[in-house]
């Protein structure tokens, strides 16, 4: 099993705040392929996974980016050792990102629309700074996705401290996780509420 963690910052270009449609959904985030469970981190907001895709209620705030953190756990063939990774933006965005720390996997390689971008580092704390290996795709539009195969990921080939369950890598913290994220702009139809 693999966790990630996706950011989506929304602008609401509106000057009400964008509370969602006749049920409250605000965003609809298709989840990646094999997904087994996925929730949200925001606390002002639902979360709910239904045929594949997540959508959230979090209010998307007026004339402003609003970050919605959310969290999968797929499944993937540890004999293959390797997975595709699809991240998905619902809204046009200005750019999709997908990070990986180095030592999660073997080789990181776009497929299809998208290239491999400059190494990057997340530092966490005071702790030791965590190279990462990066992909994106700019000018997106609803619908379009940033593909990545992500290879060598068994802990026979990466080993990697965090994640010692044999046959299982469990992405817990960010210092593990894949982010996705889309600076997009929210069309503000449905229930709107003054900001």
């Amino acid at each position: 099993q693999l966790g990630f963690v996706r950011e989506d910052l929304v602008m609401n270009p509106a000057d009400r705040v964008f509370v969602g449609d006749a049920n409250g959904v605000t965003l609809r985030l298709p989840a990646p392929d094999s997904t087994l469970d996925a929730a949200g981190e925001n606390a002002d907001g639902t979360f709910r996974l239904a045929d594949g895709v997540l959508t959230s209620t979090v209010p998307l705030r007026a004339e402003e980016a609003t970050s919605i953190v959310t969290r999968y756990l797929v499944t993937y063939d540890i004999a293959k050792d390797e997975y595709l990774l699809r991240v998905t933006t619902p809204l046009a965005a200005d750019r999709l990102v997908v990070r990986v720390p180095e030592t999660y996997v073997r080789n990181l390689e776009v497929v299809g629309d998208g290239v491999i971008g400059e190494p990057d580092v997340l530092q966490l704390g005071d702790s030791d700074p965590i190279p990462l290996r990066t992909a994106y795709l700019e000018n997106a539009k609803p619908g379009d996705s940033l593909i990545v195969r992500l290879d060598g990921l068994a802990l026979q080939t990466n080993r990697n401290p965090l994640a010692e369950t044999p046959g299982n890598i469990i992405a817990g913290l960010v210092a593990l996780a894949v982010v996705g994220a889309a600076a997009a702009y929210a069309i503000a139809r449905g229930r709107s509420a003054p900001a």
